[in-house]
């Protein structure tokens, strides 16, 4: 009796405000979870990077252990103090990482994997601290050390990765259920509700004004959504705030007009917009998971349920459509698969350019040895074979160099603001032999401060300076000028040279790796640099091209955001 009392009107606003409040804390949770999944795709990176500096340890032990040159003895010990470094760095951080202390398996797994973690750290300070000149046997002790307790530590890795991997993907399928299943159904009790409260309203025609604008006022409430209703055609006859606030359309711009306008040309072609309609009209309820449009153009990627609206009767008098905007989903999910393939390249990259290195290094060795010690017995046609081999073994090693380096760029920079005046000045000392050698003039203007990665933005003005003074024509001076201008939001550095020029069919061609458009043996190279410029440009967030004419000259522009954080 209380509840028929407090009044059955009053019932439904307060069913609506609890759904609107389970609506908004179901967005935070998604929302914390989206920064959880993220960090899951890192925390699954670091744990493939342990794993291969654990390779990278084992494979430089044993090395250490047969080289007889102290100079190779001294360079893999170098390496392997880097590799060393990187690994426990790995280890502290997984070890941090809160779902170790919240995850049973995971904790079994790495009571396991610190003696292992232990032997391998000392044994490997030890082979470090050992000098050339040292006893053999101490250094065969220690690496055999590391060989034997890294084939088990790889094994716990392996597992510990998979159950990383596995938390990532279960926290993403949770997501999905919360997504798709919690707040689907909530919607879908509100627009049962807002029909339930429309239903007197179509039937009798005497609900007051003060109620259409207390349903209205919760229909606008929600964030990210977009809420109309339509008639038997699909035509807007209804258009809330929310909607506008989600596709950009007013009221006055779209009723009337058909749903058929919020899809993608290549939708439209497949007469998914109609479809909709008929399924809904068939089993009361439709979805659609795909892009939609904005009044601008612009695409997102939504979530649409359609559903039937009835008289008393029963009849089907329209539609209610709810589109929920689902890109930051979207996007995260991308990202995650993204960095875990990125994972997988930045493994195989670093081991295979390492390992290829070896087989080069005993092939220059071998070579090296023959014309030492039976340098009576070759003739002429003899040495040349070997001389050839000695070049190919040279620009095969500097190949693979530049696949490594290409590989670790950005992978270690912190942002800094940077004086790009300051920057091209100490470049020009860098750079003053192969300058003078060729008679350059350079000109630098208007160059701004910006925010940026060191080490990587001087890589860059380095190869393209560099590549405007070796592409000159025979018969003139570089004349190269280093210009800047702000865009709206972006500087736009410009690099241009009267050198040789470059076909327009290369203009894509020339920034992929390893592609070399001059294979004339007087422009040397192996197709690296602008593949470099490329990787550095879009680590920026910005865009790299060229405008060139052959017999005339070439300009390299590319874009930095002048708000880089």
């Amino acid at each position: 009796m209380k509840l028929l009392k407090f009044g059955r009107k009053n019932i439904y606003y307060l069913l609506l405000g609890v759904l609107t409040l389970i609506l908004l804390f179901s967005q935070v949770y998604l929302q914390e979870t989206l920064i959880e999944s993220r960090n899951d795709a890192t925390v699954v990176n670091i744990s493939g990077k342990q794993r291969m500096h654990s390779q990278m340890i084992a494979k430089l032990s044993l090395q250490l252990r047969y080289e007889e040159d102290p100079v190779r003895f001294e360079e893999y010990k170098k390496e392997l103090a880097e590799a060393h470094d990187s690994w426990k760095q790995a280890h502290h951080y997984l070890k941090k990482h809160e779902d170790v202390l919240d995850h049973e398996p995971i904790q079994k797994l790495f009571i396991e994997l610190d003696p292992l973690f232990e032997e391998i750290d000392i044994a490997s300070e030890r082979l470090l601290a050992l000098r050339f000149s040292q006893s053999g046997d101490s250094i065969a002790m220690y690496a055999n050390k590391v060989r034997d307790n890294e084939k088990s530590f790889l094994v716990l890795m392996d597992s510990i990765t998979n159950l990383f991997e596995d938390l990532s993907v279960a926290r993403i399928s949770k997501m999905s259920i919360v997504e798709f299943s919690l707040l689907a159904i909530t919607l879908l009790i509100i627009i049962t509700e807002i029909i339930l409260i429309f239903r007197p309203l179509i039937k009798q025609g005497d609900r007051t004004k003060a109620d259409f604008l207390n349903l209205n006022k919760v229909i606008n409430s929600l964030n990210n959504y977009a809420i109309f209703f339509m008639d038997l055609e699909g035509n807007v006859q209804t258009w809330s705030d929310s909607a506008t606030n989600l596709k950009g359309y007013l009221s006055e711009e779209v009723e009337g007009s058909n749903h058929r306008t919020f899809y993608p040309t290549e939708v439209q072609i497949q007469k998914t917009p109609e479809q909709l309609l008929l399924d809904a009209r068939n089993n009361q309820v439709a979805k659609y998971e795909g892009w939609v449009l904005k009044k601008d153009g612009s695409r997102f990627w939504a979530s649409k349920t359609i559903m039937t609206i009835n008289d008393a009767a029963g009849k089907i008098i329209g539609y209610g459509n709810i589109t929920h905007d689902l890109t930051d989903f979207k996007k995260a999910e991308e990202v995650r698969v993204i960095e875990m393939k990125n994972k997988e390249m930045e493994q195989f990259t670093y081991i295979a350019s390492h390992d290829l290195q070896e087989p080069l290094r005993t092939i220059s060795n071998y070579v090296q040895v023959i014309e030492e010690d039976h340098a009576h017995e070759l003739n002429q046609t003899i040495f040349s074979y070997l001389s050839s081999m000695k070049r190919a073994t040279r620009r095969m090693s500097n190949l693979i160099k530049g696949l490594l380096d290409h590989s670790r760029l950005g992978k270690s920079s912190e942002l800094e603001y940077i004086d790009t005046n300051d920057l091209m000045s100490e470049l020009m000392v860098d750079l003053k032999g192969i300058v003078e050698e060729n008679n350059a003039h350079l000109k630098i203007e208007n160059l701004p401060k910006i925010n940026g990665y060191q080490v990587e933005l001087n890589q860059l003005f380095q190869n393209l300076v560099i590549n405007a003074i070796k592409f000159k024509k025979p018969d003139e001076e570089p004349q190269i000028f280093v210009n800047c201008e702000l865009i709206e939001n972006s500087w736009r550095f410009s690099v241009s040279d009267n050198g040789i020029g470059i076909k327009q069919k290369y203009f894509d061609r020339i920034f992929k790796i390893f592609q070399r458009v001059q294979t004339s043996s007087k422009y040397e190279g192996y197709g690296i640099g602008l593949a470099h410029c490329k990787k550095i440009v879009q680590l920026h967030e910005g865009e790299i091209w060229v405008k060139s004419k052959e017999g005339v000259g070439s300009t390299f522009y590319f874009t930095l955001p002048s708000n880089l954080i």
